[in-house]
């Protein structure tokens, strides 16, 4: 087993059982792809930090009141004589699935991604009054 293997070997442990603290540096928890949601009268507003991910690397889809987004880091792969020597950033496939708290008109959903973190913007559906049903009589 080459020494990347080893070591991401001791990566999936240490994610699993929590760890060790490593010579000069600090545990932390896995911040990637931390989620902000947010709304206003009209709009839900879901921020993710995707660094390291195009948006091209990226599907967000809308199933009722669930809001699906799938990414994929790519593997940065070291050429020659280079070799990770510590080595944090998770590489590979994620999804995240969050329960929205009312419709969203799906038509209207903007998604731009900056800096690393991904905006989306759904737009509320509008309340309906409803209908009012009349009841026959037999």
């Amino acid at each position: 087993m080459n020494n990347n293997k080893k070591y991401r070997a001791l990566q999936e442990l240490e994610r699993l059982f929590g760890g060790y603290p490593h010579h000069g540096s600090h545990q932390q928890e896995n911040v990637d792809f931390a989620t902000d949601i947010s709304e206003d009268e009209g709009n839900l507003y879901v921020s993710i930090h995707v660094p390291g991910i195009k948006a091209d690397k990226i599907d967000i889809s809308v199933d009722g009141n669930q809001l699906r987004v799938v990414g994929k880091r790519e593997e940065e792969h070291v050429t020659g004589d280079k070799r990770y020597v510590h080595e944090e950033i998770e590489k590979g496939s994620f999804e995240r699935i969050f329960t929205l708290p009312c419709a969203v008109d799906e038509a209207k959903i903007n998604a731009e991604l900056g800096d690393g973190v991904l905006h989306i913007a759904l737009p509320k559906k509008d309340k309906s009054a409803g209908r009012q049903i009349k009841i026959k009589r037999v």
